[in-house]
């Protein structure tokens, strides 16, 4: 086994941090790397947002844009992920898709939008009706992991050091946020609080800010 591709920092990086052994056991480096991929995305979550660039498939109904436009231009669609590395397509389902050439809007890298002057062509299905425009795009502030904020990496570090030494401290229970879902070899789920010094390290990456 291995840390996932958007995994936010690589099990060699945990291994100087105190408190996880420098040669691990086969069953420790399981554990360990299990944490590092569920701590990975209990950040994403966390934070609302993805880190390391990866594609999406989004779909984003008529009513949804829409329902901020005013006639006070420009009208712009805020994607769900950001900053945007690249838009792929955008389309619908028309018999024949409709689709929305790049030279029609700008990209608004940093916040996530794209942007147009004039009003956005409404997305249909084969019979006419408005339905949803499917965007294909490229987003995330690291382009891998080795290129991952060095605040991000240590907050990992804490928190797998913590979720590992403390392993008696993770219990099956629900919260609304701020939680870990990390899958123990007995495939059962279990849910750690992030720890308030993490929180205060991912804080900046919170809102729909650069």
């Amino acid at each position: 086994m291995a840390v996932g591709t958007y995994s936010l920092i690589t099990l060699a990086e945990l291994q100087n941090f105190s408190g996880i052994p420098a040669s691990p056991t086969a069953a420790q480096t399981a554990t360990l790397e299990a944490l590092i991929d569920g701590t990975s995305d209990a950040f994403e979550k966390y934070i609302q947002n993805g880190l390391i660039n990866r594609a999406y498939t989004e779909d984003y109904s008529w009513e949804e844009l829409s329902r901020h436009w005013t006639s006070q231009g420009p009208h712009r669609i805020e994607l769900r992920r950001y900053p945007i590395v690249s838009v792929t397509s955008i389309t619908d389902q028309a018999s024949t898709p409709n689709t929305i050439a790049a030279t029609e809007y700008w990209l608004d890298k940093p916040h996530g939008w794209l942007v147009r002057n004039g009003v956005w062509q409404r997305p249909v299905d084969a019979n006419g009706w408005e339905t949803y425009w499917t965007i294909v795009y490229t987003a995330g502030r690291f382009a891998s992991t080795a290129t991952v904020d060095t605040g991000i990496k240590l907050a990992m570090k804490m928190q797998v050091a913590h979720a590992f030494a403390n392993p008696n401290s993770i219990k099956k229970h629900e919260v609304d946020d701020l939680q870990i879902e990390y899958h123990a070899l007995t495939a059962e789920a279990a849910v750690l609080p992030l720890l308030p010094s993490v929180r205060a390290l991912l804080s900046t990456y919170v809102r729909r800010v650069v």
